[in-house]
């Protein structure tokens, strides 16, 4: 690096401090001015939006406090910095450090050398800066001891294998030992794409944590029905885990096509991986504080540009044992999330790192629902190629039916290629799957969306009322509801979704929902639901 413009050393190791090359001390005194720089340091590249670094450091203010007290940090920074204030830049938006300009000891953190601590000393009364905080000194602290043990030559020790053990009664008839046998095959798929889980069908005894058996009985109840129990169980302290009985008409035809059976083997599946990640995480908690994938899927539909970036996190080192191609895919989902809520810096990059996420996923595991669902999402919403979109859904939807997000991904390239009948079937076929699941409030505003476009006003504003409901903080739904509301002129209704979506969304104002094209609400758009006479009336 040239030495005139090598004019900074930033320190985040110790006590935080910014030097010039003469060893002069340009330190801002304030602790949030010092946090803002270190946020920076810390990002990849060294931007952030304003309201991220509101979000860290202002979670507890309102959106005009939070953004005046930013201002103010970033005046305090410059006149701190003197004639080196061009290191810091700033627009409307984005607050970026000059990084041609700067030196920092910042991504030395693997090296094994003793080393001060990260941000020593720093003391900020933010929950959200501090879960920050928290998270990267536990990388550090990660890298740090992954270094060591490789240099000791440390034999490595793989996670312990969670095992299912998935067991058939004994003296059922012949069509329930029908019944039985094709639904653990149904559930065999299911958890085999999920991630490295050891699948048996033998009933374990012993009192290991990481076993779950789960009993699968049919009976008959006379000449015309069958029922079908499945419970599962911990092998540890026998607790029930769940529990769920159906009742189904003979002949109920093959499994692929009965949503009953579909539906009661999705929520089996998602129960359990739910209770997998839930001990997994617990584990980790308890080791250095640091949840893992259990509660990244809630992070993802949060629709916040916060959470998305906790996510985000956690999905770019999936534990052991997780599959890779499903943490691509999500990635890529992550990447459609941030372009349609417009959370994105740089469009053009977030499309090619969405695609890219996309196509190493399915090159990772094409034969998987979920991967191929995500890529699906991808090309639709990413590439406009509502083609291809279409055939990797179709493709999810073959590969297995249970997945409500092979549904959903398949209503969602229908609605593109304007086949609405298609996408509201698929939606329906999904939305009845995820009942009684943490996929439903996704699975209902599809539903929404095929309905609204297909005229049905009524069954879009349940769906979406549903949605909404189900998930008090995810906006889409709530987006849709104020269009459908003030188009029908209730706008009482509409009203108490603009308050509701005044406290969600940072910036919301009623005249850019009407009138700015890029909204995030192009359907109701292409439904001819967006009327700019509606504003007068909701002002």
């Amino acid at each position: 690096m040239d030495s005139n413009l090598d004019c900074l050393r930033i320190n985040v190791y110790g006590h935080f401090r910014i030097s010039d090359r003469q060893g002069r001390d340009l330190t801002p005194v304030n602790e949030k001015s010092q946090a803002i720089i270190a946020l920076l340091v810390t990002s990849e590249p060294s931007i952030k939006t304003r309201s991220w670094l509101q979000d860290k450091l202002w979670s507890t203010s309102d959106p005009e406090r939070g953004a005046a007290s930013l201002r103010q940090c970033l005046t305090k920074i410059r006149k701190s910095l003197g004639d080196k204030s061009s290191v810091l830049q700033s627009n409307r938006k984005s607050v970026w450090l000059d990084t041609e300009k700067i030196t920092t000891d910042w991504r030395q953190e693997t090296q094994t050398q003793e080393r001060s601590e990260f941000l020593e000393g720093i003391d900020i009364r933010d929950s959200e800066f501090n879960h920050w905080l928290q998270i990267i000194r536990n990388k550090i602290g990660c890298a740090n001891k992954d270094a060591e043990h490789n240099l000791l030559a440390v034999p490595h020790q793989a996670k312990k294998r969670w095992k299912i053990a998935l067991i058939c009664s004994e003296n059922s008839s012949s069509a329930a030992f029908h019944l039985e046998s094709e639904f653990v095959s149904l559930l065999c798929r299911n958890i085999g794409e999920q991630g490295d889980y050891e699948i048996g069908f033998d009933s374990s005894e012993t009192s290991d944590p990481f076993v779950i058996n789960v009993f699968v009985h049919a009976t008959s109840i006379d000449d015309d029905r069958l029922g079908l129990r499945v419970s599962a169980h911990s092998a540890k302290n026998r607790r029930i885990m769940w529990n769920e009985t159906i009742t189904l008409v003979k002949p109920f035809g093959p499994i692929d096509k009965n949503l009953n059976l579909l539906g009661m083997a999705f929520r089996l599946q998602s129960a359990l991986i739910k209770s997998i990640s839930y001990n997994d995480d617990l584990g980790a908690r308890q080791k250095n504080g640091n949840p893992q994938m259990g509660s990244f899927m809630s992070n993802v539909f949060s629709f916040d540009a916060e959470h998305l970036e906790r996510a985000e996190y956690t999905l770019s080192s999936p534990p052991e044992g997780e599959n890779p191609a499903i943490a691509l895919g999500w990635r890529s989902q992550i990447a459609v999330i941030r372009l349609i809520e417009r959370f994105a810096d740089n469009e053009q990059a977030t499309i090619e790192e969405g695609m890219s996420f996309a196509e190493r996923a399915v090159e990772a595991d094409p034969m998987n629902s979920i991967v191929l669902a995500s890529a699906s999402n991808a090309h639709a919403m990413l590439m406009d190629d509502e083609m291809a979109a279409s055939e990797l859904a179709k493709l999810a939807v073959m590969l297995n039916p249970s997945n409500p997000l092979a549904w959903w991904a398949y209503s969602n390239a229908a609605l593109y290629l304007k086949d609405y009948e298609k996408a509201r079937d698929a939606a329906q076929i999904g939305a009845r799957m995820s009942a009684k699941s943490p996929l439903q409030f996704w699975c209902e505003f599809q539903v929404g969306l095929a309905a609204l476009l297909l005229g049905d006003h009524e069954k879009a504003a349940r769906s979406f009322e549903t949605s909404a409901a189900l998930s008090p903080k995810f906006r889409p739904p709530r987006r849709y509801l104020l269009a459908l509301y003030s188009h029908r002129g209730n706008f009482c209704r509409a009203r108490r979704m603009s308050e509701q979506l005044h406290k969600l969304e940072q910036g919301f104002t009623i005249d850019e929902f009407f009138r700015n094209e890029d909204y995030p609400i192009s359907l109701a758009r292409r439904a001819g639901l967006v009327c700019t006479d509606a504003i007068t009336d909701l002002v």
